[in-house]
């Protein structure tokens, strides 16, 4: 979940429809339309990535007069628990591992997301403020939590995807029977029980 406190608005006077701030929205909400940008306040999360590439100063952030809270209600969370889990462990995503760090949004809240009908990365964001920061480090395990539900995903034009982070968990079993001298299947097994214990405790 997150907290927001602002949200941007376009100034059209200023705006020559460059495009640039649509594709550095993580979550979809500015759209050009001929030749201005239009900001969907149902979709922005308030992050100022538009703000901060404009170089005509048509995009800011403005104050809202009420906080607005974006994320999954914890309610749902619990109705789609098991299939969350599910979810999450076939991606090699413990439900509790934080996704995003900026907003500290587990993987539990993402994969709701994408159990709720969420597509893409962006869609992701919209609904749960994940992805709003930095955006470096939660977008591979978005990716890997979106291919593992939908398979493989085009990019919007425009917009830059970087792909999973190899790890541990994308080594196939054949390359894994092949160098026994990785430990990774009792690497594995550590990290697993670790992660239970600690979500346990959650």
């Amino acid at each position: 979940m997150k907290v927001l406190r602002f949200q941007a608005q376009v100034d059209e006077t200023k705006c020559v429809g460059d495009k640039l701030c649509q594709n550095v929205c993580p979550s979809g909400a500015i759209q050009v339309v001929a030749k201005k940008a239009k900001v969907d306040w149902e979709k922005c999360v308030g992050c100022g990535k538009c703000s901060d590439i404009c170089p005509h100063d048509a995009a800011k952030l403005v104050r809202l007069a009420q906080d607005k809270i974006i994320g999954i209600a914890p309610e749902e969370l619990e109705t789609l628990a098991k299939e969350i889990d599910e979810l999450c462990w076939e991606a090699g995503l413990p439900p509790h591992r934080v996704m995003c760090s900026c907003t500290r949004t587990p993987a539990k809240e993402c994969a709701a997301a994408v159990l709720k009908g969420a597509e893409t990365p962006e869609e992701i964001t919209a609904m749960t403020g994940s992805g709003s920061g930095c955006g470096i480090y939660c977008l591979a395990r978005t990716l890997t939590l979106l291919k593992h539900h939908l398979g493989e995903l085009k990019p919007p034009k425009g917009h830059k995807w970087y792909d999973s982070t190899p790890s541990m968990w994308d080594v196939p079993p054949e390359v894994e029977e092949q160098h026994p001298e990785s430990y990774l299947k009792e690497d594995r097994a550590m990290r697993l029980e670790y992660i239970t214990r600690k979500g346990a405790k959650q």
